[in-house]
């Protein structure tokens, strides 16, 4: 069959708006009709024996190019599935990917070279989140962890296909980074979107953080690099390496809002004491309940049933109870972030008057936890379940 038959019998591609002047729509689908055979003579009583075969001959013709047809097509159709399984389809060429890339590479000289404002001009920003985007901050992060050995990849194609990938490898300090920029064209040039990374200050709410010496607090971004993160207690510290975080990529955007909050010496002391005094307290009193716990039911749960004298209830710590107070630990409560527990349990026995006039050991209830807040002017235990 030739070229100009086979693309007769491809389907028609879909237009949109009024076929051009000469599509043959009117054309058989199958080429140029046959010639219909001779006429001859009528004659009476059927049709004459050439006739009859020149009818079969044309069907058995017809049949034949239909097969064809549906031959090629078949064989179109399965082109796609028949083609070698190793080979990728062409990737999608990313628009003006070498501006990207010079936009990347000019915004990590800015940062290595302290100037936060011709860093801000390759960045979108939302507006009122720039309190850590000044050069203050940024001389102090480049002053802990300077940003130096930079290398700019190709651009690809980024985001949704309409923005530009941007691969780079530096060093912060003396750790290397590796990450991709993404970049979409605006107005006015290369905008890199995730040039900042984005850290919650939530979870150091009452502890008045500073960033580089700047107070912090909700959400703010920061660019690239290391950040001298203090909060202002006397109790209390960031349990971080030399008190300082790195905030390179996204995966480091949580780090900060995962740092768990640490009694500093005068912290744990405290804490000790007060909570020895709280529970002695406790420990001394002879009614049915306490606020640190260890309730004693009215009525003892022996067989007798006997109902306990109220007043008469004595408690102390075992022996366990007083190695487990003297090795304690004690850790965030985060509800508040400022506040402090343990979660060890000070094992105690207690015994009561019955009303027959004997004296027996009774069942105490667990022991509630205490809790000291440091972000209070005076700090003191409370005792929660």
């Amino acid at each position: 069959m030739s070229e100009q038959q086979d693309e007769q019998h491809r389907p028609p591609v879909p237009q949109y708006g009024p076929p051009p002047p000469g599509t043959p729509y009117s054309q058989t689908p199958f080429g140029t009709p046959l010639p219909p055979a001779p006429a001859g003579p009528p004659r009476q009583g059927g049709l004459p024996t050439g006739a009859i075969i020149g009818i079969v001959a044309g069907a058995v013709g017809l049949v034949l190019v239909l097969m064809v047809a549906l031959g090629f097509g078949a064989l179109n159709a399965l082109r796609p599935a028949l083609a070698p399984p190793d080979r990728d389809p062409a990737p999608t060429p990313a628009p003006d990917a070498a501006g990207a890339a010079l936009a990347v590479e000019g915004y990590l000289h800015a940062l290595a070279d302290g100037d936060a404002e011709a860093a801000l001009e390759y960045l979108w920003v939302e507006e009122g989140q720039g309190l850590l985007l000044t050069d203050e901050v940024l001389e102090v992060s480049s002053r802990l962890a300077p940003i130096t050995s930079i290398e700019v990849g190709t651009g690809s194609a980024g985001f949704e296909d309409y923005g530009v990938s941007v691969p780079v490898s530096f060093k912060l300090g003396d750790q290397r980074v590796e990450r991709e920029f993404e970049l979409w064209e605006a107005s006015d040039g290369w905008e890199i979107f995730d040039g900042l990374v984005p850290v919650w200050f939530d979870g150091l709410t009452g502890l008045d953080p500073t960033v580089n010496g700047v107070a912090a607090e909700g959400y703010l971004p920061v660019f690239p690099g290391v950040y001298e993160v203090v909060i202002d207690n006397d109790y209390l510290a960031l349990d971080l390496p030399e008190g300082r975080v790195r905030l390179a990529t996204d995966d480091d955007s949580y780090d900060l809002t995962a740092v768990p909050v640490v009694p500093t010496e005068l912290g744990d002391t405290t804490f000790r004491s007060l909570v020895r005094a709280s529970l002695d307290e406790c420990l001394a009193m002879t009614s049915l309940t306490t606020p640190c716990g260890f309730d004693v039911s009215a009525t003892t749960t022996g067989s007798a049933g006997d109902r306990i004298v109220e007043g008469s209830v004595r408690r102390e710590l075992t022996q366990a109870g007083r190695d487990a107070f003297d090795a304690l630990t004690i850790e965030q409560d985060y509800d508040p972030p400022t506040a402090m527990t343990t979660w060890d349990y000070f094992p105690v026995r207690a015994t009561a008057q019955l009303a027959n006039g004997g004296t027996a050991e009774v069942q105490a209830s667990p022991m509630r936890y205490p809790q000291v807040d440091f972000a209070a002017a005076q700090p003191r235990v409370e005792w929660v379940d």
